[in-house]
């Protein structure tokens, strides 16, 4: 009887022991049916939007199956979407890691290999050197934080202009634009600034120098002229008018020349009318007919 009561109870605890396994061994496997049964779902659901090119929606569901349980041919899916929207950087990730994968069987090899070749034709890259003082610093690329373990690597970008920042906190601490051609590697030097600013030094005006001013002038006072000037004046004067005496009897003697004749007058204006008919009608009949030209739009032709 004692022997038989010293085994009993390790034989409870035996039979306990195996009922709890199978209970998490049911459990386990119920939870990754629920797991598998989610990620086809949002697998499903990507294929259906990468079908109507809405290539943001299916890289969203097929990230979310991926996080759920890792497949190779999910990995692709995510890969191509992502290529479609210019990520190209990530998808060339996931293609290398499916490539990895044991899991992988040759027609899915020879897509994602056919997929790196076009991304790679696509791309250009883009390696980020920090300068100075790193620690809490963010980098980001065209807005997106780049991992700490990506700087001093290239990373792929589309062709373009491309903005790279480094900042701490809220603060940026430089930033750099840079562009980059399909198949073109260029890197993006940032140096980072301590964070105090120098001292601006003061601002120094000139002296203003004032020019001296010159003593104002005093009229000068005009002198009367002598006797001898005053006389001098007086007689040319009289010579002055005595040469206009003369040319009045001259004029008086002129008014009976021929210029005075109204006839000659009349017979120089009919001269001088028949000289301008004659230039007139010899221009008119020397005159050539006007080319008239079309034109259209581009081609003018005559």
């Amino acid at each position: 009887m004692e022997t038989t009561a010293r085994w009993r109870r390790p034989l409870r605890v035996g039979v306990l022991a195996a009922a709890l396994l199978s209970l998490c061994a049911v459990a386990r496997a119920q939870s990754t049916g629920d797991d598998v049964r989610r990620a086809r779902a949002l697998f499903d659901e990507g294929v259906t939007f990468a079908q109507r090119e809405a290539w943001r929606e299916a890289a969203d569901r097929f990230r979310r199956a991926l996080e759920i349980r890792y497949a190779p041919a999910v990995a692709y899916n995510l890969a191509r979407a992502l290529f479609s929207v210019d990520d190209l950087d990530e998808a060339d990730r996931l293609l290398v890691r499916a490539l990895s994968d044991e899991g992988v069987d040759a027609e899915l090899a020879q897509r994602v290999r056919e997929l790196r070749v076009r991304i790679g034709e696509r791309a250009a890259m883009v390696t980020i050197v920090l300068q100075g003082d790193t620690q809490d610093v963010t980098v980001r690329l065209d807005g997106a934080t780049v991992p700490a373990e990506r700087l001093l690597q290239p990373v792929l970008v589309p062709p373009g202009n491309h903005i790279v920042t480094a900042s701490r906190g809220d603060r940026i601490l430089a930033s750099a634009d840079v562009v980059a051609q399909s198949g073109e590697a260029v890197a993006a030097t940032l140096a980072l600034s301590t964070g105090t600013p120098e001292p601006t030094p003061p601002t120094v005006e000139p002296p203003t120098v004032t020019p001296p001013t010159e003593p104002a002038t005093p009229p000068v006072a005009a002198e009367p002229p002598s006797p001898a000037v005053a006389a001098s004046a007086t007689q040319a004067a009289a010579a002055a008018d005595d040469r206009l005496s003369s040319a009045s009897e001259c004029d008086c003697e002129a008014s009976g020349s021929i210029f005075a004749d109204w006839r000659f007058w009349a017979v120089t204006a009919g001269v001088v009318v028949l000289v301008l008919g004659t230039v007139i009608l010899v221009a008119a009949l020397n005159q050539d007919d006007e080319v008239v030209g079309t034109f259209e739009p581009g081609v003018i032709r005559w």
